[in-house]
Formats: structure tokens, sequence, C-alpha cells
């Protein structure tokens, strides 16, 4: 689901604000500025301010204390950026993209600590300290001429030649860069979805389009605003649905998203179960951190031969399914992906090792059961058990080989 979704969505927020401003920019500004003049609130800057809280209950609950600062940095960016409580030059409001991609990639990289603690108070701080010094210093700093003044003006305000300012583009593809270096059960969901609010500042702030009035580019800003709180809701979705059905040691989807996939299946599949050979003995001579980088290896090596159909089952179990293929075809493809088991190598890190064994280059077999549905009315779970029986026949034979499920097994 990750590797499909956790793009797409970003993706197509990020071209939303851009095909509605095309299309109805002034007949919206035109609305937006009525409906304001007689309710007394803008209806985009409603949006946008409802947008900004729905996320912080959810990310509170699910221990997401970083996207609870962001959207704060987000509040006070875009409440300088309206001009409150008084009005900002323009080298200010051009700096707070830059200021704003810094504050997330550092929240990144950091680890998650909570709020109630020290280390909330510090991140916290983090995210307050560097607007709250551009906003209290920007009447001197935008009235000053000092060469530094200049320079960054330079940098950080837009041209007839370039509408989006130099500097705050390079330092959000350096941030965007950084967030996509990320590896992890999580950070691959947070970087995309980090990305596109660096993205949607940036564009909000420094339009990319041609605007010919104020409050059409007034809009443009407000809904990429209230997107960017949209996009941390889809991020929380997305890490709740990972914590419940992926493993985090292997990144693998596990047990839960396996049953339901089994619900799926149509008439023609095959399902493999695959065993890591001698693992408890593996554990016992390396120790248990070095069986975790085991478990890791054979998931990478399952990932790239098989996608997004390997399961972690359960220890050192995995579960393969292979739609519309039969037991002959599928056996063959195990086979292969036997080899490339057995041919890695696994270093014994020196931090995981047990005495004297740092550096030591091991190898990994494991054994597979393969059955299929064969045409018939079997429900997942029995072909589940019968490649289940197919790996024992294969551990009986030797270890390190595919056994087939034997017909016999079907009556």
């Amino acid at each position: 689901m990750r590797s499909k979704f956790a793009l797409f969505v970003p993706i197509l927020l990020l071209a939303l604000p851009l095909v509605v401003i095309a299309l109805w920019g002034r007949p919206l500004s035109d609305w937006n500025r009525r409906v304001a003049y007689f309710v007394g609130i803008s209806p985009f800057s409603l949006m946008a301010g409802v947008s900004l809280i729905l996320p912080i209950v959810p990310a509170i609950l699910f221990n997401q204390m970083r996207i609870v600062f962001i959207t704060f940095a987000l509040g006070l960016t875009l409440l300088m950026s309206e001009g409150y409580p008084y009005p900002m030059s323009r080298l200010t409001i051009g700096l707070l993209p830059s200021v704003l991609a810094i504050e997330i990639t550092a929240l990144t990289y950091m680890r998650e600590r909570g709020f109630f603690n020290r280390y909330g108070l510090k991140r916290f701080l983090m995210v307050l300290l560097p607007i709250g010094i551009l906003y209290l210093f920007e009447p001197a700093f935008a009235n000053s001429t000092s060469l530094f003044s200049e320079g960054m003006a330079r940098l950080f305000l837009p041209t007839h030649r370039l509408p989006v300012p130099f500097g705050t583009v390079f330092i959000s593809v350096v941030a965007i860069a950084l967030l996509w270096r990320l590896r992890g059960t999580e950070y691959p969901i947070l970087g995309s979805c980090f990305a596109a609010v660096i993205l949607f500042v940036l564009q909000g702030i420094s339009p990319p389009l041609e605007v010919d009035a104020p409050g059409v580019a007034r809009v443009f800003k407000l809904l990429c605003f209230s997107l960017s709180g949209l996009m941390f809701l889809w991020c929380i979705y997305l890490l709740s649905w990972g914590r419940a059905y992926c493993d985090e040691l292997t990144e693998l989807p596990g047990r839960r998203a396996l049953e339901e996939q089994l619900l799926k299946l149509g008439d023609k599949y095959s399902i493999v179960m695959l065993d890591i050979d001698h693992f408890k003995k593996f554990n016992d001579t390396y120790g248990h951190q070095t069986g975790d980088d085991v478990l890791r290896l054979v998931a990478k090596t399952l990932r790239s031969h098989c996608g997004e159909n390997a399961y972690r089952f359960g220890g050192e179990e995995f579960t393969i399914i292979q739609k519309g293929r039969g037991m002959d075809t599928t056996a063959s493809s195990m086979d292969h992906l036997r080899r490339k088991i057995q041919n890695a190598r696994l270093t014994i890190k020196r931090t995981a090792a047990k005495s004297g064994m740092s550096g030591k280059v091991v190898k990994v077999t494991a054994s597979f059961g393969v059955a299929d549905s064969n045409g018939e009315k079997r429900l997942p779970h029995e072909v589940l058990r019968a490649a289940d029986s197919a790996l024992y026949k294969a551990k009986k034979l030797g270890r390190n080989r595919v056994a087939k499920e034997t017909r016999s097994y079907l009556h």
C-alpha cells in the first residue's frame, strides 16, 4: 500500500491548487471577498485554520509529535504571511518557506520523544525561536541597508525572471533531498508527506503561476495551507495503517495484512511458506541482534523478488502469495529465490556479535513449501495449511530446498 499510495496523494494534492486557481481563480476570489464582507471572516481563512487544527488530536494519539510541532510552525507562518499582527516585508515573507523547510527536516531527523518532557520542550523551542526571531527583528532587518540585507534580498525576493526566490528554492530542494534519503518503516511516508508540505508552503507564498489580482493570490495561498493540513491527516492515516499491518523489523506486511489478502484471492493462486533454516541455532550462536539482521536480509531478498506479495507470517516464517500461478510455475520461481538467499552473505556486525565473532561472514538458507488452489473450491486457509505441510516435507528432505504439495493432501 505504501509504495502505491504514499506518493499518489501528495502528487495529486500538489496539483490541485494549481488546477483550481487556473480554472476558477477569479470567481473564487470574488466569492471569498463577498462572504468575508457579510460574515466577517474569509471562508478560505477559516478552512485553512480548521485544516491545520484537525491533525493535532490524531497526531497526539499516535505519538506523532513531529506533526504537532510542524502544524504549529505552519500556523505561525500563515499568520505572518497574512500580516498578523502587522504586515511583514516581502523579504521576511520570502524567508518563511526556507525557515520552515529547515525546521521540518531537523524534526524529521530527530527521534520521536513525545512532548511532556525535556525533549519535547527543546523541539518546541526549536520550532518557535527561528520564526519568533524573524518576527521580533523583522522591522530592523527589513529596513536595513547593509550588504547582508541586500544579499538576502537577492536570494529570497522573487525577480521578474524568477517568480520563486532562488534561495528558497535551493533550501527547499536540499530539504526534500534529505527527507528522501531517510529509510525505515515510517520514514518513506513521513518523507513524502513532509516534502509535499514544503512544496505547498513554497508555492503558496511564492506562486509559480501568474496571478493578476491580490485576491486570487491570497486564495491560492490559503488553499495550499489547507491542503497541508489534509496532507498531515493522510500521513497519520498511512502511519496508523502501517503500524497495524506492517512488521516493523522486516518492513514487510504482517499477519493481519496476510489474513485480509487471503480473503481477496480468486480461483487460481499459489501459496508459499518459507522458513529460515536452523534459525534458533543461528540466534544462539551469533546473538539475537544478528538474528534480526538475518530476518532483514531475507525480507529484503523477498521484497526484491516478490514485490508486495511477501508477508511475515511470524518468527522466522514468511508467506508468499502468487496470484494466477500454478504450483509448478511458482515452485520454479521459488527455487530461483532459494538460490538468491543462499548466495547472499551477511557480515556479523561488531555491535551485534558475540565475543570474537565480529566481521565473520555467514550464509543463510531457507526451505520452501508450495501449494496451489488446483482449480478446486478450497478455502485459502486450506491451501495455506497444505503449503505448511509441504514446508515440513522440505525440512525432512534436508532443508534448503523447495517441496511441492503432495496431491494426496487434497482428500
